[in-house]
């Protein structure tokens, strides 16, 4: 779970295909120091995805993500040098800010107009039935 706070940047550091898995991509990020304290098995949301950490080393962490992963959502149009956003999970004990956000993926809408304002940008989008 995560509050849907953005608390850093990575830089995409790798993508390749999984060698045991053909169907899922892994991906190596740069979390900076985001990576502190992380440990394997950890949930992060990049790009407000929820992610299980497979691989740490240091400030890099590996990520795995199926095709349907890929489809559904920005993280297949990643390359080597992207960025993306981080979030780290809640902790119980943790204070709240923000909302209670699982980063599952349920459905796929579309971005119907944005409206750009001096101090805002709104971005309206049309979401399947089973979603509103």
């Amino acid at each position: 779970m995560f509050t849907g706070i953005v608390v850093g940047t990575g830089t995409v550091k790798n993508i390749s295909k999984n060698t045991k898995n053909r169907s899922a991509v892994q991906m190596t990020v740069d979390l900076g120091k985001q990576a502190k304290g992380l440990k394997m098995g950890q949930s992060v949301a990049l790009n407000g995805v929820c992610l299980t950490v497979t691989k740490l080393s240091k400030h890099l962490g590996r990520f795995e993500m199926i095709d349907e992963t890929t489809k559904k959502t920005d993280l297949g149009n990643l390359k080597i040098g992207s960025i993306v956003n981080i979030e780290r999970s809640l902790k119980a004990g943790d204070r709240l800010e923000g909302h209670f956000v699982l980063g599952h993926v349920d459905g796929v809408g579309i971005i119907k107009k944005i409206l750009k304002k001096p101090k805002e940008v709104q971005v309206w989008f049309e979401v399947p039935k089973k979603l509103a």
